[in-house]
């Protein structure tokens, strides 16, 4: 995602990506599995917008609030299968500090918005939000709910991959109630699909910045790369200043600040940070 790329995004478009972006093992030691392709690291990605952006994506990439939450509200265009469900689109923002008052969409991180079946993604999201809001009890009950859901599947491989959205929503609890042995299994990991491992590839990463893991962490925030995910862009800058990488900060920081030159106000303490911390490197 450069600059350029950014300055010339496509309208949004209700049109699906096509073909697959490749996943492998991030190299993150042993307990850390990573969704990234080595042709798509570094700061500048010039096939990125090779192809057009889900719609829901595309508004987060220029600060359209209202627009993505519209786009969120309808699986024909939310982007990720995986994530169809609100919920999840709701909390990949408020887990990325974009502020949802006043939107109405604040509803969709409650249980009556699941319905009487949820997906195990939109339990997780639901959970994630209890965990940030120190609700540990309610957070408990969503962990119970998935591991309790995953033993009544009759498919081995969903019950497998619904154990271990349980597993990693029971460790995010124990991180987050200041556990800082809890680290999410590379086992765990490996058994989630795209949709859910948003969630827990965005905690992992905090979870490794927050050890001083900080080479780890960048790893691990550099693979939102399809589709772009701005704020994990700004993570990047952030950990990269303090890895002494100003330069890779300063692009980083500037893809950011590019991307929400026009943002709703939403995204304004986000584009703040960005200043800030493009503001503190030195003179290049």
């Amino acid at each position: 995602l450069s600059r350029a790329n950014v300055r010339s995004l496509p309208a949004a478009s209700s049109e699906s990506p096509g073909g697959s972006s490749t996943s492998q093992d991030s190299g993150a030691g042993d307990t850390f599995a990573c969704e990234t392709d080595d042709a798509t690291r570094g700061v500048g990605r010039d096939a990125l917008w090779s192809r057009l952006e889900p719609e829901f994506f595309t508004h987060v990439t220029l600060g359209r609030l209202s627009a993505a939450l519209e786009a969120a509200a309808s699986p024909d265009t939310s982007g990720l299968r995986q994530l169809a469900s609100p919920a999840c689109h709701a909390y990949m923002l408020v887990a990325a500090g974009v502020g949802l008052e006043g939107t109405g969409a604040q509803r969709w991180l409650s249980e009556p918005s699941l319905g009487e079946q949820p997906s195990a993604e939109a339990m997780l999201c639901i959970g994630g939000r209890a965990v940030d809001e120190r609700r540990w009890e309610d957070a408990g009950r969503w962990v119970d709910r998935i591991r309790t859901d995953a033993r009544a599947t009759a498919d081995t491989a969903e019950a497998r991959r619904r154990a271990a959205v349980a597993a990693a929503l029971e460790t995010y609890v124990r991180w987050r109630r200041g556990d800082s042995e809890a680290w999410i299994p590379r086992s765990v990991r490996l058994e989630l699909d795209r949709g859910s491992s948003w969630p827990v590839r965005w905690w992992t990463g905090k979870m490794l910045a927050a050890a001083g893991r900080t080479e780890e962490a960048i790893e691990v925030f550099e693979s939102f790369w399809w589709p772009a995910w701005v704020p994990a862009f700004l993570e990047r800058a952030e950990l990269s200043r303090k890895a002494g990488r100003e330069a890779e900060a300063r692009e980083l920081y500037d893809v950011v600040l590019t991307a929400w030159a026009d943002a709703d106000p939403a995204f304004g303490p986000l584009v703040e940070r960005a200043r800030a911390g493009l503001a503190g490197l030195s003179a290049p």
